[in-house]
């Protein structure tokens, strides 16, 4: 759809008070230039993403790194989990401790 403005000297062909009010009904909207005539139904698109070979052994590698990097033994994970019910990471020493650590990290 093109709009207009009206050039000057050119009273415009709907005052805006009346605008809505019209009983008449509305014009049909006109095709736009290179559009499939009314009535026809438009092409399907056809969209396509292709991903490098070299692309996707960057993600295989990225995945295998950062599985490795979380991995914990299930014997050390059993130690941690008792520390924390036992309360050993509440003391205020342990907390300095962990804190400097991840300082330290940033």
């Amino acid at each position: 759809m093109t709009i207009r403005p009206p050039q000057p000297g050119q009273a415009s062909r709907t005052p805006l008070s009346r605008a809505n009010t019209s009983s008449a009904p509305a014009p049909a909207p006109r095709a736009a230039e290179g559009a499939p005539p009314a009535g026809s139904a438009p092409a399907p698109r056809q969209d396509a993403v292709q991903i490098s070979a070299q692309a996707r052994s960057l993600q295989a590698a990225g995945h295998a790194a950062h599985e490795d990097a979380g991995a914990l033994e299930p014997e050390r994970l059993q130690q941690i989990l008792q520390r924390m019910s036992d309360g050993h990471y509440d003391r205020p020493e342990v907390q300095d401790a962990v804190l400097k650590r991840i300082a330290a990290e940033l």
